[in-house]
């Protein structure tokens, strides 16, 4: 979890290069005691996906991105 000016990020780091819902199970739970969150699971496949109010992206990608997840209102690159 990380809180800044722009709010509250929670990341999961995933090795897996599949995601399903299943894996989005503790961010979905989080998100319900933190309504404003946003929340992230790095994983690693190639693709960019958005379960419910989470969503996951290659790690590659999150980490390039990663100042713009933290600092922005938390718009994604595909």
């Amino acid at each position: 979890m990380l809180y800044g000016p722009h709010g509250l990020v929670a990341i999961e780091v995933k090795r897996s290069r599949h995601i399903e819902r299943k894996d989005t199970r503790a961010l979905r739970e989080f998100k319900k005691g933190y309504p404003p969150a946003r929340c992230f699971i790095f994983h690693g496949g190639s693709t960019t996906l958005h379960m419910d109010d989470v969503t996951a992206l290659p790690i590659g990608h999150a980490l390039r991105d990663l100042g713009e997840l933290l600092g922005s209102g938390g718009g994604v690159k595909s």
